[in-house]
C-alpha cells in the first residue's frame, strides 16, 4: 500500500482518474504510461543518454512527432533497428499510440535476416543503412513535424520480441498483454525487487529483449529516469553509476563479472539494487558479488514465451547462489519426468510455465532441466537440447563446465560441446578462457582434468580462447562451437 501511495502521489484520486482516461485513450500501450506521467511529473526526468535528456513532457511531446510522421505511412507493422538511446523509445512509444505491431530487431541480422521480416516500415539507426536497402525506411536522426491530430488508433498495439536464438533461428513472440496481466506482473516485480518510485536506473543491456522492455516499463510505471547508452564499457558503467548516485542497475552476467575485474576505486554507495537475468548466472558470480555490493543482487529466470518466471532474493542468493529463486505469484511451475508425471523435490525434470503471462495462454515448455529444493527454490541444470550421451552416460555440459571452473584455478570459463566419437557415441571438447595473468597449454589442462571425471565423460580435447561466442543478452551461443 505504501509503494501505491507513493506511485500515486499527493493527490491519488486524480493520478487515478488521470490514468483511466489515458488508458481509454489510448489503450493498453507503453505510451499509455508516458501520457500519464506527463500529466503527472511533466519535468521529471524519463530518459538520460550521452546526447542529452528526455523529460517525461519531452518524451511524450517526441512520440507524437514520432506518430504523426509515421501515420503518413499507414504502417501496420513496424521494424525498430536500433541501438539503446532516446529515439528508440519514441518510436516504440509512437507504436502504441498508432495501435500497431511494433517488431524488435537484432542488431546483429544480416541483410538476408532482416529481408525475411515482413514490415511496412523500418526505423532504424543511420549505421544500420546498407541492411536496410530495399526497406521503406525512416531513420533516428531525421527531422520530424510537429504532433498533429492523428488518425484513430488501427488496433490494440503489440510487441513482437525475437527470441535470442542461442539453439537456432530466432523466433518471434508476439506480446499483447491486457491491463490487468500488466498490473499483476509489475505488482509481483516492484515487490520482490524492492524497488522505489523515481530512483535513477541504469540499463546496460539492449531494450530489443525482454530483459530490457520490463525494465523500460517499470521506470515509466515509478517515474524513474532510465540512463542508457548505446554502446559502453565496463568503466563507462561504473563512472555512470558513480557521477549520477544511480541507485538500480539492470544487467546481464558478462556485464557483472566485468564490474567486478575492472581495477580502480569507485565510490558506489549508492547502489541498492542490481538485477541480473537473461543468462545463467553462476554461483560463484553471485557470491563475489554479494562479497563486492552487499545485499543487493536479485536473479531473475524467465524466456520471452513465459515472461518472467521466478526471482532469487539476495537472502536466497546467500543461502543457495545456484538457484534462480522463487516462482513468482501468478506463475505456474511444474516439473515433468519423461512420462509427464510431476517429479518429487530434489528430483530433475522438464521445467513447464503456466499462467496468463505465457504467449496463447498455454504451457509452455522452456526447454531447461529444473529441480526445487525444499524450501521452494528452483535449480537449473542446462538444456534439454544440450544432453549428451557418452558412453551411455547423460551428462549435461554445464557439470563439466562447473567442476572444470571449481578445480581448475587457471580457467576464468569453459563451454563443452559433443562432438562424433566411433567408441562412446559422442566425446566431449572444452573450449577455455584462461583467467588474466595466466599461461598454460592444452596438454597441460588435459593432464589437469584426467583425475575429475570418468573416462567415458573426460573432455577428449581442449582449446584455448580469447572469449566464448555469446549473444547481446550474455548468453552462450554453444552453437558455433560445435
Amino acid at each position: 500500500m505504501s509503494l501505491l501511495r507513493a506511485l500515486l502521489g499527493p493527490r491519488p484520486l486524480v493520478a487515478v482518474f488521470s490514468f483511466l482516461a489515458a488508458y481509454l485513450r489510448h489503450g493498453g500501450s507503453l505510451y499509455t504510461l508516458v501520457a500519464w506521467r506527463a500529466r503527472q511529473t511533466p519535468e521529471a526526468l524519463a530518459l538520460v543518454e550521452p546526447e542529452g535528456t528526455r523529460t517525461f513532457a519531452e518524451l511524450e511531446q517526441q512520440a507524437s512527432r514520432w506518430a504523426t510522421r509515421l501515420a503518413l505511412q499507414k504502417p501496420g507493422i513496424v521494424g525498430i533497428l536500433c541501438r539503446n538511446h532516446a529515439a528508440f523509445v519514441e518510436v516504440l512509444l509512437a507504436c502504441g499510440k498508432l495501435g500497431v505491431e511494433a517488431v524488435l530487431l537484432h542488431t546483429h541480422f544480416t541483410a538476408e535476416q532482416l529481408t525475411r521480416r515482413k514490415l511496412d516500415v523500418l526505423v532504424c539507426d543511420r549505421e544500420f543503412a546498407a541492411l536496410a536497402a530495399g526497406q521503406n525506411t525512416l531513420f533516428t536522426d531525421m527531422a520530424l513535424p510537429p504532433p498533429r491530430a492523428t488518425p484513430p488508433r488501427r488496433g490494440r498495439a503489440s510487441l513482437t520480441i525475437l527470441t535470442s536464438g542461442t539453439t537456432g533461428a530466432a523466433k518471434p513472440v508476439r506480446r499483447r498483454p491486457t491491463l490487468t496481466q500488466a498490473l499483476r506482473m509489475a505488482r509481483a516485480l516492484l515487490t520482490q525487487l524492492t524497488l522505489r518510485p523515481g530512483e535513477p536506473t541504469l540499463l546496460t543491456l539492449p531494450l530489443l529483449h525482454g530483459h530490457g522492455l520490463a525494465t523500460l516499463a517499470l521506470s515509466l510505471v515509478l517515474g524513474s529516469p532510465l540512463y542508457l547508452f548505446p554502446r559502453a564499457t565496463a568503466r563507462d558503467f561504473l563512472q555512470c553509476i558513480e557521477a549520477h548516485a544511480i541507485q538500480v542497475v539492470v544487467l546481464v552476467p558478462t556485464i557483472l563479472y566485468r564490474l567486478l575485474q575492472e581495477p580502480g576505486a569507485w565510490e558506489l554507495s549508492s547502489l541498492r539494487v542490481l538485477v541480473c537475468g537473461s543468462a545463467p548466472l553462476e554461483g560463484r558470480l553471485a557470491t563475489a558479488a554479494l562479497e563486492r555490493f552487499g545485499p543487493t543482487l536479485f536473479n531473475l529466470y524467465g524466456s520471452s514465451e513465459a515472461g518472467v518466471i521466478s526471482l532469487a532474493t539476495p537472502a536466497d542468493l546467500q543461502l543457495a547462489p545456484e538457484s534462480v529463486g522463487r516462482v513468482l505469484p501468478g506463475v505456474r511451475v511444474e516439473l515433468l519426468n519423461e512420462r509427464d508425471v510431476p517429479v518429487a523435490v530434489g528430483e530433475w525434470g522438464r521445467v513447464c510455465v503456466g499462467g496468463e503471462q505465457v504467449v496463447g495462454g498455454k504451457r509452455f515448455e522452456t526447454g531447461d532441466r529444473g529441480r526445487f529444493d525444499t524450501e521452494g527454490r528452483l535449480y537449473l541444470q542446462g538444456r534439454l537440447d544440450d544432453l549428451l550421451i557418452c558412453g551411455g552416460e547423460n551428462v549435461f555440459p554445464q557439470t563439466i563446465e562447473a567442476a572444470v571452473c571449481q578445480n581448475l584455478p587457471s580457467v576464468l570459463e569453459c563451454a563443452a560441446v559433443g562432438v562424433p566419437d566411433p567408441e562412446f557415441g559422442q566425446a566431449i571438447q572444452l573450449f577455455v578462457v584462461l583467467k588474466p595473468g595466466y599461461e598454460t597449454s592444452a596438454a597441460a589442462l588435459l593432464d589437469q582434468l584426467r583425475p575429475l571425471f570418468p573416462r567415458a565423460v573426460r573432455p577428449r580435447s581442449v582449446t584455448i580462447l580469447e572469449a566464448l561466442p555469446r549473444n547481446l543478452s550474455g548468453k552462450l551461443l554453444r552453437r558455433e562451437l560445435r
